[in-house]
């Protein structure tokens, strides 16, 4: 029997460095970046301001990363029309995906995990549109 053959797999530490050239492409300040790649620790932003996140963002945020193999870089808690929902930056291991997700990130359009409080089972991955606003991110469309 042949054993999967996964060329574009990526390692964690690869996928590490895919999230903080995401960050850079993003424009995170230096500082936000060190605390990322020296001590695993993302933030949230939450109404275009930099914030910590709560346990309970983390642990659905970790969740969804360990489900798939992805590793998380940020989170953002927003509300629209769809309700309450907490998206979720993440790399992929599959590297095949990158470039495409980079020139996304050039038109502010990012691959989130779309975790929905208001009604769960609407809880997607998808692409949103984002916007620089204060010290952190908004969801726009």
């Amino acid at each position: 029997m042949l054993e999967p053959f996964e060329p574009f797999t990526a390692t964690k530490e690869e996928m590490k460095q895919e999230a903080i050239e995401r960050m850079q492409i993003l424009g995170f300040s230096n500082r936000i970046i060190h605390i990322f790649e020296n001590e695993n620790y993302y933030f949230k932003s939450e109404n275009g301001l930099l914030q910590r996140p709560t346990y309970e963002e983390c642990k659905i945020a970790e969740n969804h990363a360990k489900e798939f193999g992805y590793i998380v870089f940020h989170l953002l808690h927003s509300y629209s029309n769809i309700g309450e929902t907490l998206e979720c930056f993440t790399v992929s291991p599959y590297k095949e995906d990158w470039d495409f997700e980079r020139a996304l990130l050039r038109e502010n359009i990012i691959m989130v995990y779309a975790y929905n409080y208001t009604k769960p089972e609407y809880s997607e991955s998808g692409s949103i549109k984002i916007q620089k606003s204060i010290s952190g991110y908004i969801r726009i469309a």
